[in-house]
């Protein structure tokens, strides 16, 4: 068999650009290293290293998801203090945000992809690495309609994370 070139890859809610503007302006108070205003987005299945080849598979699988645009309140500041992130969140992230990303992780298992499971989903989008805890935990409610499903790949330089959109899809319940 051959050596595939390997890809770090996720596949995440990729946020409008008034979304963007809204998360850069709640970013501005936050300390630690600020995500680039063109990488947020909400991760809805981390596949880690994958070979190149599987590409197609899961463009594919994309295109099987089957669910009308989401209306999420992001609404709180939240923290990951192992990891020293800090994010924005909802308090109560629609049900049909937490059926859509199980069934794209059944979707993928099933398919044979190699990915944790296991990990409880936690809807965030990432404000600051190698943050503090952070000192506003309220702000302005973003309601960000939610409807474009990525493909990425995250590309370590030395200044951190850049992220390649190798495909996207609009979400549609129809059939």
């Amino acid at each position: 068999m051959h050596n595939a070139k390997q890809l770090r890859l996720f596949i995440a809610l990729w946020p409008d650009e008034a979304t963007r503007d809204a998360l850069a302006h709640i970013q501005v108070s936050l300390q630690g290293r600020k995500t680039l205003r063109g990488n947020f987005h909400l991760t809805l299945a981390f596949l880690g290293q994958q070979p190149s080849h599987i590409l197609p598979l899961l463009e594919e699988i994309l295109t099987r998801v089957q669910q009308a645009p989401l209306s999420l309140m992001l609404n709180r500041i939240g923290y990951f203090s192992r990891q020293r992130v800090t994010w924005a969140g909802a308090d109560k992230p629609p049900i049909s945000l937490i059926g859509m990303q199980k069934g794209l992780m059944q979707d993928l298992t099933s398919n044979g992809i190699d990915i944790n499971a296991a990990e409880k989903f936690q809807p965030h989008v990432t404000l600051a690495r190698d943050a503090p805890t952070p000192e506003i935990a309220v702000f302005a409610p973003i309601v960000w309609c939610a409807d474009r499903i990525a493909l990425l790949e995250s590309v370590t330089h030395t200044d951190g994370a850049a992220y390649r959109l190798i495909t996207s899809h609009r979400l549609t319940n129809i059939v």
